[in-house]
């Protein structure tokens, strides 16, 4: 296996804007199996994802994040192996497509490695909100896996499909990223954490449903319940 055969999963809610170039970039690094998931976007994001290239799965409601990822997984169950890497990341542009070989490479040459998680560098150019967000959600994740992951709530990560069999993603939203470190701890996964970019666009920045502070608290909620 090559790491041009990896297959890239993406949960998109109205992305029209910006989901077009992902993919293309995506393509541009040689990854064509690409995967969106389209989560009930009032926009034409399933269209131009569509147009893009990309195989599109349509959500005819909003249903969050931890549904969409779960949709995109079930049908690759059926469609690839159990030894093939998938890699999950955002719509937004927040994660480079020119990084995805450094999430992929380390599972293509050990065979014992079954995920790695990028790690985001902190530095002066992230807004405090989403500072004081990652903090919230590392600390969210202690109390429930009961291990520290650096920026454990970044989406960027890559895993063999096996790694993620039982996988249970039934608290919508959000808290997909928080579920899977459990999933990791409790079944003792080898883990990696790969350093990745920091990048933070104009449209990121303005969007209102990403990971800040009060999403933290709403997935600490949904967690507990």
């Amino acid at each position: 296996m090559n790491q041009s055969s990896a297959y890239i999963l993406i949960a998109a809610f109205n992305e029209s804007s910006v989901i077009g170039q992902v993919i293309r970039d995506c393509q541009k690094e040689s990854f064509t199996h690409i995967i969106v998931i389209d989560d009930g976007s009032d926009d034409t994001t399933g269209e131009v994802a569509r147009r893009a290239g990309a195989i599109v799965i349509t959500h005819p409601l909003n249903c969050g994040k931890s549904a969409a990822i779960s949709t995109g997984l079930q049908y690759l169950q059926h469609k690839v192996n159990q030894d093939d890497v998938v890699v999950l990341m955002d719509a937004d542009g927040q994660h480079l497509a020119t990084e995805i070989k450094l999430l992929v490479n380390p599972l293509l040459s050990d065979p014992q490695l079954d995920v790695t998680y990028g790690v985001r560098t902190t530095s002066a150019d992230t807004p405090l909100v989403n500072r004081l967000g990652r903090r919230i959600g590392d600390w969210i994740s202690v109390l429930y896996t009961g291990r520290y992951f650096a920026d454990s709530q970044c989406g960027f990560r890559a895993f063999r499909l096996r790694a993620i069999a039982g996988l249970e993603l039934g608290i919508d939203r959000y808290a997909i990223e928080t579920q899977m470190l459990r999933h990791m701890v409790v079944h003792r996964l080898k883990s990696l954490p790969v350093s990745i970019s920091n990048i933070y666009t104009e449209y990121s920045r303005n969007k209102h449903h990403k990971q800040g502070i009060m999403q933290g608290l709403k997935t600490l909620v949904s967690l507990a319940q």
